[in-house]
């Protein structure tokens, strides 16, 4: 009997230590096409904490300590597309932060835009996700490819299961492993993984954001939307004045989101 505790024993310390294990950060760039018709094109960097003995993730970008007013410029290259400039950092203090919670199925994000800040409670992702019969090495990892719908576009997915965490960039989640890349069929959205720091133990808790209005996803959707066509039309008045464009005001929005459904 007693030897049958200490087995038993060992066996929850080697569970428990198999969890805390499944615990790292991986850093994304996102490169962007934001407006279809100008070719205009950006790129933002966000890093992914997440704790399987939590159950829990947080996704943060533009987090500054020191945030300053933005002010844009503009470059043309040869093959027409035109990339917007930062000369400082945009964001504040907290960032976007986008919060997962793997068995409550729950997701909570924070984000900013003229002036305010807002706590959104959107619905947790359900993709249903396709494997394929399809394999690459990403950071040294062997990744699988999958193929899934997700309000409005169409993505592929890689994900390695030496990771074996149900999570990836932004909101796209819910494989049998981590995702370290990820493309909608047009390539206008590119998450690719510049850093990956596992096994890496997370002591603090990933808690859900702070420090803005609440407010549900659809409200803030269309409150999203009006901000972005505003900031468009004074960029684009600004590019006119520089001549770097001829096509007048005429923009082609394009969201990340392109509805608000599942």
């Amino acid at each position: 009997m007693k030897y049958f505790f200490v087995l038993i024993l060992l066996s929850i310390n080697i569970l428990t230590a198999n969890c805390q294990d499944l615990s790292g950060t991986v850093t994304y760039k996102l490169n962007k096409i934001t407006d279809t018709i100008g070719n205009v094109a950006s790129s933002s960097e966000g890093t992914l904490f997440f704790n399987l003995t939590q159950n829990k993730s947080v996704y943060i970008t533009d987090r500054v300590s020191k945030p300053e007013p933005i002010e844009h410029s503009s470059e043309k290259k040869d093959d027409g597309t035109v990339v917007m400039k930062k000369t400082s950092k945009s964001g504040d203090k907290i960032g976007k932060v986008l919060y997962k919670n793997y068995v409550e199925k729950k997701l909570v994000f924070r984000d900013g835009f003229m002036g305010n800040a807002y706590i959104v409670n959107d619905s947790y992702p359900d993709i249903d996700w396709q494997l394929l019969d399809s394999s690459k090495s990403i950071k040294g990892l062997i990744c699988q490819k999958a193929e899934g719908d997700f309000r409005g576009r169409h993505y592929t997915a890689w994900f390695t299961n030496k990771i074996p965490v149900p999570d990836g960039p932004w909101k796209l989640c819910g494989l049998p492993g981590l995702i370290l890349e990820a493309y909608d069929e047009k390539k206008h959205f590119i998450f690719e993984c510049i850093s990956l720091d596992f096994p890496q133990k997370i002591n603090e808790e990933l808690k859900q954001p702070s420090g803005g209005e609440e407010i549900d996803f659809v409200s803030y959707w269309k409150l999203y939307r009006k901000a972005q066509e505003d900031t468009y039309k004074k960029i684009y008045a600004m590019m006119a004045e520089q001549n770097v464009q001829s096509y007048g005001s005429r923009f082609g929005s394009n969201y990340l989101e392109r509805n608000f459904e599942k």
